[in-house]
């Protein structure tokens, strides 16, 4: 309806448009979807934060003496201490999840972050995410 009146009052010129303008406007239209949607697989299959996330929602990482425990973690990330401890401040600082009595938790932002990337993964069969992740 709202588009039926914005072309009768002319605000946009469809009639004027023509079939090489409609094709740049679909193909920008396109490559910024792809674009998009690949930046957000290859994050999720090969991201060190996303993985984190995932070692959180199963209760897999904490503090054991005041020091980072990724003893239960079973991935070969985990072996890189130092850049794992830079994504667990990183999501802390943006709210990803929470630090209490040693253990860390999802908020509602992390476990959103957690079910779109199990769902993302499922739907392109991400090996990466389903190898690192718990």
């Amino acid at each position: 309806v709202a588009s039926a009146v914005l072309m009768r009052k002319n605000l946009i010129p469809w009639s004027r448009l023509s079939i090489q303008q409609a094709f740049v406007m679909g193909l920008l239209g396109a490559l910024i979807f792809f674009d998009v949607g690949q930046f957000s697989l290859l994050n999720i299959d090969r991201s060190r934060s996303f993985y984190v996330i995932s070692w959180v929602a199963h209760g897999e990482i904490g503090l054991k003496d005041s020091q980072l425990d990724l003893s239960r973690v079973n991935s070969a990330e985990a072996l890189n201490e130092s850049a794992i401890l830079q994504r667990v401040q990183e999501n802390l600082d943006r709210g990803v999840f929470t630090l209490r009595m040693g253990q860390y938790e999802l908020t509602s932002r992390g476990r959103f972050l957690y079910s779109f990337s199990n769902f993302v993964a499922d739907q392109f069969r991400l090996k990466g995410w389903f190898k690192n992740r718990t």
